[in-house]
């Protein structure tokens, strides 16, 4: 959690405890655009040993009664990327969609008006015959570029221009004070408080995130209240600057094809190949050392220990740093809630203890096993190094439908058979390529990380992301190529088949998101939840069955006991 105030709870209270109720001076949140604005100049931070660090941010938090999502974080990461992740999470999708609107609107208009088409023509071949475009335009391309661009950064005060309902979110920082001490300290401990009203957990995860004392009783408190485990939403850092990377090579190869459309077929994918080789090579190079983070994430989780988890004040041995004055564990409170909160029978942990019944076990023990088995389940379902969701694909693949829209008007001036075949070559490189080369760039990235992962020779380095581009490039022409040959070709049947191989592969990569897809249209559990379901009534029956076992032992004792006693009288 927010490090600076783990380190100043110490400094106002001797006596503390963590609360789930919050009194109505601290039930705040801040609107999402409040939390975005500036380019994340809010999440900021450091550890600086002080009450009152920051200034001037209470005057943005507002009381509520209902939070749409808690915003949990560790301060030592990023701040640029955090803001970043956010925009991905919740302004890409509508900024796709602008974009494409725009564009698609900008490339209907460049149909009608040759003056937007300033751009030499270009030649096609469609089922062996050669159509000549007199000219192109790059208007669809730069306005999408532009609209995308704007909403992605601004999508949230946009919405609000539009008097659309805002979406309030706790961040530390902002909704709990930083000024005056029991405020903020009431606002530390009654954490649980917030999460409890709150629809979502939304981690913005990074390399310490779980190994973080505040960030870890997030979760706990989480679990305790059982809330939906599909309600906790991972947002890792590395994949926002993954996608990222994607979106601007695919601006750059978009941009690069508009120059070289006049350029004769061989020349052309020549030119297509070595600029994919070279715009390939920059978000390969980024994953590659996501990748690497991402798998930290599964064994952070197999191994979870709360007794591992670090916080500010054993750092600094309880001691403030540059003075005397001693403050208080945090990791002891916290300690005391986990064994207040999974203590008992009555708490349901929706999951099996593989030492159920045991009396030596502790709570914690509890808590480690549910970490270590459900929990990593369901996150790495949705989050492991190879997994990258079709709709952020499509979304990070932006740019090529941008580009598409300024050829609309090559569908309007060729024959209906031709325009038709043409349409499907364009349907089925951005829905189908773009997004498949995207994971196939992932799993490329997952593969090297296992054989050769992050060299430390810059050199040695590099090389082997040439060398993954080449394959990537490689792949991508393959496909690319191949469509194109099958559009040139007189005969449709081999388009058929092109159009077929590249909607199958695609969908084996995205498989899971299709069955998420369905389980969600259906309202059904998904087979890993009906089995964590399944385990926790098992557990329930069992802890039924144990309970009614020792009171029937304990009724027996007692009878046996009245029995000794008449006997003895």
């Amino acid at each position: 959690e927010d490090e600076d105030e783990d380190e100043d709870v110490g400094l106002s209270f001797t006596t503390r405890t963590l609360s789930e109720k919050l009194d109505s001076d601290i039930s705040k949140a801040v609107r999402l655009e409040v939390a975005l604005a500036n380019f994340g100049s809010h999440w900021k931070g450091q550890i600086t040993g002080g009450l009152g660090t920051t200034t001037g941010t209470q005057e943005y938090a507002e009381f509520a009664d209902l939070l749409n999502d808690f915003l949990s974080h560790d301060w030592s990461a990023s701040a640029k990327l955090k803001f970043v992740a956010l925009c991905v999470e919740y302004n890409s999708l509508p900024a796709a969609i602008i974009a494409a609107v725009v564009s698609g609107i900008v490339g209907f208009l460049e149909i009608f008006m040759p003056g937007m088409r300033r751009m030499a023509g270009t030649g096609l071949v469609i089922a062996g015959d050669r159509l000549e475009v007199e000219s192109a335009g790059y208007f669809g391309l730069m306005s999408g570029l532009l609209t995308f661009t704007f909403v992605f950064l601004f999508w949230q005060r946009i919405r609000k221009a539009l008097a659309q309902k805002s979406i309030f979110v706790f961040m530390d920082k902002l909704c709990i004070h930083q000024t005056d001490a029991e405020l903020k300290t009431k606002g530390i401990l009654g954490l649980a408080g917030f999460i409890k009203i709150s629809d979502r957990l939304v981690i913005l995860w990074s390399p310490r995130y779980f190994t973080r004392l505040w960030c870890i009783y997030e979760i706990a408190s989480w679990v305790k209240q059982r809330k939906p485990l599909r309600n906790i939403q991972i947002l890792p850092l590395a994949e926002a600057a993954f996608v990222s990377s994607i979106f601007l090579a695919m601006c750059i190869l978009c941009i690069t094809l508009v120059w070289i459309a006049r350029l004769e077929a061989f020349m052309y994918m020549g030119t297509f190949a070595a600029v994919s080789l070279f715009t390939l090579g920059f978000p390969l190079h980024i994953i590659r050392r996501a990748v690497a983070e991402l798998r930290i994430i599964d064994e952070q989780l197999s191994t979870f220990e709360f007794a591992k988890a670090q916080s500010f004040c054993c750092a600094v041995d309880h001691v403030l740093p540059g003075t005397d004055i001693r403050i208080p564990c945090d990791r002891e409170i916290i300690q005391q809630k986990l064994d207040d909160w999974f203590a008992t029978k009555e708490v349901s942990m929706r999951a099996s203890f593989s030492m159920m019944g045991n009396e030596v076990q502790t709570p914690v023990d509890r808590f480690n096993y549910y970490v270590q088995n459900n929990l990593t389940q369901q996150i790495l379902q949705r989050c492991g190094r190879g997994r990258v969701k079709y709709l952020t694909s499509l979304i990070a693949c932006t740019p090529g439908w941008c580009y598409i829209t300024d050829r609309l008007h090559m569908l309007w001036v060729i024959d209906g058979l031709a325009a038709i075949r043409l349409l499907c070559f364009y349907i089925a490189v951005t829905f189908g390529v773009f997004p498949a080369c995207v994971r196939g760039t992932l799993f490329l990235a997952v593969q090297m990380d296992r054989c050769v992962g992050v060299r430390p020779n810059p050199v040695l380095d590099v090389a082997v992301t040439i060398l993954g581009s080449v394959v990537i490039g490689c792949i991508l022409l393959l496909f690319v190529g191949g469509l194109n040959f099958a559009l040139m070709e007189e005969s449709s049947i081999y388009q058929i088949i092109t159009l077929a191989a590249t909607g199958l592969a695609t969908v084996l990569m995205y498989r899971h998101d299709l069955m998420a897809w369905y389980y969600d249209a259906k309202g059904m559990l998904t087979p890993e939840e009906q089995k964590a379901k399944d385990e926790a009534k098992e557990v329930q029956k069992a802890r039924i069955s144990m309970t009614a076992m020792k009171d029937a032992e304990a009724e027996a004792e007692a009878d046996l006991e009245e029995k000794i006693e008449h006997i003895e009288v």
